[in-house]
């Protein structure tokens, strides 16, 4: 969740996480589809380096009552564009000039060291403040999110940062523990990053046609 400060920049906050693993891309596309609209989101950042442009194909083709999505940022797929395609995916590939996956990086250390985004309070906090309940079932799903969000710490807490020159690799510590929340992390904070930049670059170009022209008052002699 991005809420804009003004300048252009946004305060990010990471609201929710899920994982889904283990299904075909359909079902995968079906879920993303229903979390967009849950969320009511703007933009979809999937990752295509691998796999991921297998999810692409079938999120940009009609799955379900709801209308096909179109990839904002590469052509190649224009040619699946139907009248009623919404604009909503970014393809996010770490080999490309844009998105380069040392830039990813850097970025991510940046903002998490420097506390610019916000995230939820970890299970044990988040189960004081929800001591309330007392149906263990419900009381277990509203906790979801926060032992997800436990999980993504565990995840960034065993990756170690490599510098070899201007590139900047990730390295997991132990293969037991993956980095795929991580990943999709740090994908979605690029992409916040990339509508900053363009968003500067607009007001930039953006400027008050009155302060081109000064008139002084007229003499009444």
């Amino acid at each position: 969740k991005c809420i804009p400060r003004g300048d252009g920049t946004y305060t990010k906050h990471l609201v929710n996480i899920y994982s889904f693993e283990g299904t075909h891309f359909q079902e995968q596309a079906k879920f993303l589809k229903q979390k967009v609209n849950d969320f009511k989101a703007s933009i979809l950042v999937v990752d295509v380096n691998g796999l991921g442009s297998g999810l692409v194909d079938f999120l940009v083709t009609e799955i379900d009552e709801n209308p096909p999505y179109s990839v904002v940022n590469d052509d190649r797929y224009n040619a699946y564009k139907t009248p009623n395609s919404i604009p909503m995916i970014f393809a996010m590939n770490s080999s490309s000039r844009e998105t380069k996956a040392s830039d990813i990086h850097n970025l991510f250390i940046n903002l998490i060291s420097n506390h610019k985004v916000k995230m939820l309070i970890s299970q044990s906090q988040a189960r004081t403040k929800l001591g309330d309940i007392k149906d263990s079932q419900k009381l277990s799903d509203n906790l979801v999110p926060y032992v997800m969000t436990d999980l993504l710490v565990e995840e960034v807490m065993n990756l170690e940062y490599k510098q070899s020159g201007n590139d900047t690799q990730v390295k997991q510590i132990s293969k037991s523990i993956t980095k795929d929340k991580f990943s999709a992390f740090q994908y979605g904070l690029f992409y916040v990053h990339l509508e900053e930049k363009r968003n500067q670059t607009k007001r930039q170009q953006t400027f008050d046609v009155s302060q081109l022209f000064m008139a002084k008052k007229p003499s009444p002699y």
